[in-house]
């Protein structure tokens, strides 16, 4: 069973899109002449700037100027930009986990009274799925954003594979069990990645590996790992000392390490395009990732071979929570929960334009072109995306898959939304990344590294404000299900 459930879906798209008139808007271009700059990661993740530039200049007379970089510069851009004074743009592209840093100390503008003030505002607030948007678009319940990209990750998993009755008997001897299809937890899904690597599992004449995923952001695969094997547990206690030097945690980096033994060469450097590419080309028989493999899969686009890409997998991919472990008899399954968001940044000389344009792009009617498309980098951020059957979708998409969302959702487990919150992550990157290729190497040491370097963190952030920030968050993680230390 996994974590307490919560139900997502809440006012219907067609409710919401009632309540919308934009005839006036075209009409009259309220903002006509007005040019709105957005800072936003480049290639497929401004995808969302430019489905709706043209409608947004026809319909508001706004447009749309995107300052595109890469997104690994977004966070030292903007906080540079916001040190210096030098901010010269309206909108903001950024990640959920540096909500901390960003929403509560004037970089960005509260949304509150823009949202009270507008219809089409108060319609794209409601549509955005309910964890999703406390975790990744709030701070302590004041808006500071919309979404762009719902990230949460799931496993995807070959089931004629896993199926195979071949395989289900080998496995089966050699495991003593029967092999799960799909995998709950974590050691059977490096026992299932043990026993296929090497193998030519699909009768091709090749060999093929065990399991791959992307590894190059490996805080990403610890926090939702972390989540499942304390149970729910949070990173810190109420006096932001570390939780994870523990010995369930150093067995979970352990099982991590062997999932990166059981990949192709070079496995633990892949990215964000070779880590989905590995499976939608066949090389290995699961991975973990976010929502876009269930349209690259099947529709050519930035990760995968189009010679492998295709609706000849029909019938033949799975999804999954992604695997978690056995605490006390029950099976926790907490997802990666990420996300890009758009705020508008203080610095901006008419918010008005900027959050007309914004929640434009947001709106129900409209807000599925950022998700329906293999050339985007966003997944569903909204109920009225999910509430779109599979077959009304432009690319092809499993019904399956969109009505697996709800549950990953309220299975997240979010990064730290605190001041120096991208501190934190890579703290874990930079130890994790070397323990995951030195087969020597000590889990408990590289625990106890993260430890050492998390309380540096937070003494020279203030450990005191840093309590403070924390135990508002902690309470808000409580009702959530997440255990909350006193």
């Amino acid at each position: 069973m996994s974590i307490k459930k919560r139900i997502l879906l809440g006012t219907s798209a067609a409710s919401l899109m009632a309540s919308i008139g934009f005839g006036a808007l075209a009409e009259d271009k309220p903002f006509d002449g007005e040019t709105v700059k957005w800072l936003i990661p480049s290639g497929h993740n401004a995808y969302i700037m430019k489905v709706h530039q043209d409608e947004v200049k026809e319909k508001l007379g706004i447009t749309l100027e995107g300052t595109e970089i890469n997104e690994n510069q977004i966070f030292e851009t903007a906080m540079s930009d916001w040190v210096t004074g030098s901010v010269d743009y309206c909108l903001v592209t950024l990640l959920a986990p540096w909500n901390g840093d960003f929403m509560d100390g004037g970089f960005l503008r509260p949304l509150d009274d823009l949202i009270a003030g507008s219809e089409t505002g108060g319609a794209a607030a409601s549509d955005i799925i309910e964890q999703f948007g406390v975790l990744a678009t709030q701070w302590n319940g004041t808006p500071y954003a919309f979404g762009q990209d719902g990230d949460i990750t799931g496993l995807y998993f070959r089931k004629d594979i896993l199926g195979n009755e071949e395989i289900m008997a080998g496995f089966k001897e050699a495991k003593g069990y029967d092999l799960p299809n799909p995998p709950q937890t974590v050691p059977q899904l490096v026992d299932i990645a043990e026993y296929l690597n090497g193998m030519d599992w699909d009768g091709d004449g090749d060999v093929e590996y065990g399991y791959a995923q992307t590894w190059h952001v490996p805080w990403r695969t610890f926090l939702p790992f972390y989540g499942s094997a304390t149970g729910g547990d949070v990173l810190f206690d109420a006096e932001m000392n570390p939780k994870i030097n523990r010995p369930e945690v150093a067995e979970m980096l352990n099982d991590m390490r062997r999932l990166v033994q059981a990949g192709p060469p070079g496995a633990s450097s892949y990215g964000y395009v070779e880590g989905p590419a590995s499976f939608i080309n066949g090389d290995v028989p699961a991975t973990w990732f976010w929502g876009d493999v269930a349209k690259l899969i099947y529709t050519p686009g930035w990760a995968g071979d189009p010679q492998f890409v295709g609706e000849h997998w029909k019938g033949q991919i799975g999804y999954g929570l992604l695997p978690g472990y056995e605490v006390d008899g029950e099976t926790y399954n907490y997802s990666e929960l990420g996300g890009k968001i758009v705020g508008i940044t203080e610095a901006c000389e008419n918010p008005e334009a900027a959050f007309a344009a914004l929640s434009f792009l947001s709106d129900p009617s409209r807000s599925y072109k950022t998700v329906d498309s293999t050339a985007t980098g966003s997944d569903p951020f909204g109920t009225s995306q999910l509430n779109r059957p599979a077959e009304e979708w432009d690319v092809v998409i499993d019904q399956e898959y969109l009505d697996l969302i709800p549950e990953l959702m309220s299975n997240g487990y979010p990064a730290p939304p605190i001041p120096g919150g991208q501190e934190y992550l890579e703290a874990i990157d930079r130890h994790i990344s070397g323990f995951l290729v030195d087969e020597n190497a000590s889990a408990e040491d590289t625990l106890a590294a993260i430890t050492d370097d998390w309380q540096q963190i937070t003494d020279s952030r203030d450990r005191d404000a840093q309590i403070k920030v924390w135990g508002a968050y902690l309470n808000q993680l409580g009702s959530m299900g997440f255990k909350v230390s006193q």
